[in-house]
């Protein structure tokens, strides 16, 4: 359990092998279709996933940064297939509007895939949302960051000359957002993490909760621990496809809990429940 002041926080979850990972990747493209980006984050190892695919056969770019403009703390990968068919990528700090060097001493992009065929080539890799590695990354915070894409369309890394490489055919930096706004994560255990939120405007706290498990989840509130009494849960799921919350059946599952500020309990909720889908 966690305590938020004086609520505690309740989680549960059944684990079952019965169901595949149901996780989802979002795609973005850039360049009129010539760059495109596949993407996911899994909130219980805090690891970001990426397959990029360009139609190109020269050396692929991809990043993150906080800012725009001069290249400036711009954490990327550079990498892609050399003649000999093997994969390669090298993880950069870029400090002005120049090719990065040298390579991070700290290495933190993964390349996990790689493939070039028919004038494309497409590198699958991850990275740790915060790599710890604080003098050559950038964390991956909640809200609005940039998403760097670039690439020659013909040249390839110069693996001989410790891996400088020519100017860009195409590049651009993009606001971004990753994770929504406003939310902290809370690690529970190696199962089991959450996100949450608190909008005062609308007096409603917002959460996400992920859990290494494809049975049912469970998340609640309380203003006391031990003995379950005055426990205030939801347990919700997915079955077949279809996220539920109790008897309500969703595509995904997003619950709002309003809190009541106003009528001067101590941690008492208001007993109205909502319930939303976070994807169309």
């Amino acid at each position: 359990m966690k305590i938020f002041g004086s609520v505690v926080l309740l989680f549960a979850a059944f684990f079952s092998s019965t169901k595949g990972d149901k996780s989802m990747y979002k795609m973005e493209s850039y360049d009129n279709g010539n760059y495109k980006v596949m993407w996911k984050y899994d909130m219980i190892t805090d690891m970001f996933y990426f397959n990029v695919t360009v139609k190109a056969t020269g050396w692929v770019g991809f990043g993150v940064s906080k800012t725009k403009g001069g290249m400036k703390d711009y954490d990327v990968m550079v990498g892609g297939v050399d003649k000999s068919g093997k994969g390669y990528a090298k993880d950069y700090l870029t400090t002005e509007q120049a090719m990065p060097m040298p390579p991070d001493a700290e290495q933190n992009y993964n390349l996990t895939n790689s493939w070039e065929m028919n004038g494309y080539t497409s590198l699958m890799f991850s990275r740790k949302r915060d790599t710890g590695d604080t003098q050559g990354d950038v964390v991956i915070e909640p809200g609005m960051m940039y998403l760097i894409w670039a690439y020659h369309d013909m040249y390839d890394v110069n693996k001989t000359a410790n891996y400088t490489f020519k100017k860009h055919t195409k590049r651009d930096a993009v606001e971004y957002t990753f994770i929504e706004p406003g939310f902290t994560k809370v690690a529970i255990n190696n199962n089991y993490a959450m996100y949450w939120k608190y909008n005062a405007g609308e007096d409603m706290f917002y959460f996400k909760v992920m859990a290494k498990a494809t049975g049912w989840v469970a998340f609640g509130v309380s203003t006391q621990g031990g003995g379950m009494n005055g426990y205030d849960v939801m347990i919700g799921g997915v079955n077949n496809g279809t996220g539920y919350i109790g008897v309500s059946h969703l595509k995904r599952v997003h619950v709002y809990a309003a809190l009541n500020s106003s009528n001067g309990s101590q941690g008492k909720k208001k007993r109205t429940r909502e319930h939303s889908s976070i994807y169309p």
